[in-house]
């Protein structure tokens, strides 16, 4: 049985990322970081998990709203980023064709991979994330701010 493998990464695979991105609702993903409303829960005496909890159901809840509109993109962004075992590419109606556990295992695999987690590094270094006391740092602090 043949099996997939990742490729090295490219803009491309980048690109093709972001209409996945698109295609689920990132908009409406991020209107769920609502400064007022976070703020109303955060006096409402929710502990800050129950907060996150509140943000992450609605995010999961526009996901799974969106998901299937984004079924091409996604399965065109996988097979863009594998080959077969044989070398061969895979094709989109390849990926749908998966069962559902192997898929389960793509998508675990696939963030795992090494240059993706440099790719989110190299990100951070020019945004300054990792920098403790900058000015462009995301602090605690700053979020803290930011809710209030």
């Amino acid at each position: 049985m043949a099996e997939l493998e990742f490729i090295d990464l490219t803009v491309d695979n980048l690109f093709d990322c972001c209409a996945v991105i698109d295609a689920v609702g990132a908009e409406q993903m991020l209107a769920a970081f609502d400064k007022d409303e976070i703020a109303a829960l955060m006096k409402s005496g929710k502990d800050v998990k129950g907060v996150g909890t509140v943000i992450g159901m609605k995010i999961c809840g526009t996901l799974l709203k969106n998901l299937p509109k984004a079924r091409n993109e996604i399965c065109l962004f996988f097979a863009n980023c594998c080959i077969w075992d044989n070398g061969t590419k895979v094709t989109a109606e390849e990926i749908r064709k998966l069962k559902i556990g192997r898929f389960a295992q793509l998508i675990r695999d696939f963030f795992r991979k090494d240059d993706l987690s440099d790719f989110f590094t190299e990100v951070a270094g020019y945004l300054d994330l990792g920098q403790s006391g900058s000015e462009n740092s995301s602090t605690e602090d700053i979020a803290a701010q930011s809710v209030t």
